[in-house]
């Protein structure tokens, strides 16, 4: 469409009412869209269905209050950093077991296998950047084929959580720097990039991109990114990034 950046939220918004009864999702872009060189994605409720930090609290019997906490955090509501250090050290001496076994488990949003796969095919570099945790966020990277992941750590001892974590924290000033660094890499501009996420400490990321995209997100990211998917599955990335192959 050609039309100025006001117009086109002013007709987003307009056809969002329409698209929320139909449990359609919908984009404007200017034609023809030129394909993203790379995509940044966050992991928890993103490429992943849960929040993978309350899947290990939920294994020690500590969920309600781990959720609650990451809840709170996701909406913009607490300080990401404070609200991850609280969170881990509920889980103080407890098995690094816990998370190993969550990294077994984790299961995937419907339509992530297909959007790594291919973008990957498609030439475009794919990084997973996440405020969780390792080995959760490294098997899922490995599975999927990303070419980098970044992510958190947590401090163990003689197999046991310490309930501290290692500097620095990936929160949403680290995601939006890879995003950027990632392109200067690249010798490309951030408009060539594609980011994905769901919660508040991913909107810096998403409005650094020149596609950000908001994955069923919190009403911080709903009410402020254009790009949006809130019915469909993660394959309906593939045609905002420019790449119609879907097969």
């Amino acid at each position: 469409l050609e039309l100025s950046q006001g117009k086109a939220w002013e007709l987003f918004q307009h056809l969002l009412k329409f698209a929320e009864h139909q449990r359609l999702d919908l984009a404007l872009f200017p034609a023809p869209i030129k394909k993203k060189q790379i995509l940044i994605c966050d992991m928890d409720s993103t490429i992943v269905k849960s929040e993978t930090l309350d899947d290990i609290a939920a294994l020690a019997r500590l969920g309600p209050k781990v959720k609650l906490i990451t809840a709170r955090a996701m909406r913009g509501e607490l300080d990401f950093k404070q609200a991850l250090q609280e969170r881990v050290s509920l889980l103080t001496g407890l098995s690094e077991q816990l998370v190993h076994d969550v990294a077994k488990a984790v299961e995937f949003n419907q339509g992530a296998e297909k959007l790594i796969s291919t973008a990957k095919r498609n030439g475009v570099r794919t990084v997973l950047v996440s405020g969780g945790f390792e080995p959760v966020v490294r098997a899922v990277a490995e599975r999927l084929g990303f070419d980098r992941f970044i992510c958190n750590s947590m401090k163990i001892e003689s197999a046991t959580i310490s309930g501290k974590v290692r500097l620095p924290i990936v929160d949403a000033d680290v995601k939006r720097n890879t995003l950027l660094q990632e392109c200067k890499t690249m010798h490309i501009e951030p408009v060539e990039a594609c980011a994905i996420g769901d919660g508040a400490n991913d909107l810096p990321m998403l409005s650094a991109a020149g596609t950000g995209i908001s994955f069923r997100g919190k009403p911080v990211l709903t009410t402020s990114i254009p790009y949006q998917i809130n019915h469909t599955s993660l394959t309906t990335v593939l045609p905002m990034m420019g790449i119609r192959e879907q097969s």
